[in-house]
């Protein structure tokens, strides 16, 4: 868990938590397709209108859709160990490469 003494911005704890996840897409690139949606880049979107110059930027992830159910939708307690495992040993080979 992140912690610290000091305050961040609303527009800080935006960005680094945007680069937080650009890197795990980075990190997970070889699993993008069929077991991790795919990421296609990022970008800025300018909008000049909006009243807080903190927000005039925004930072944006492009995704595709992967087709399945959706982890909300999804309860783990209903799969079987035997269902559970090539989940389990992807995400293991995946951690320690």
């Amino acid at each position: 868990m992140y912690t610290s003494n000091v305050l961040e911005t609303c527009a800080q704890f935006c960005r680094r938590h945007f680069i937080a996840e650009v890197m795990v897409y980075q990190k997970l690139a070889h699993l993008q397709g069929p077991s991790l949606t795919r990421c296609y880049g990022t970008y800025i979107i300018e909008v000049p209108s909006r009243e807080l110059e903190d927000d005039r930027k925004i930072q944006v992830i492009v995704l595709g859709l992967m087709k399945g159910m959706r982890l909300s939708e999804g309860d783990a307690r209903r799969f079987t160990a035997t269902e559970r495992q090539p989940f389990v040993t992807r995400f293991t080979n995946s951690a320690t490469r």
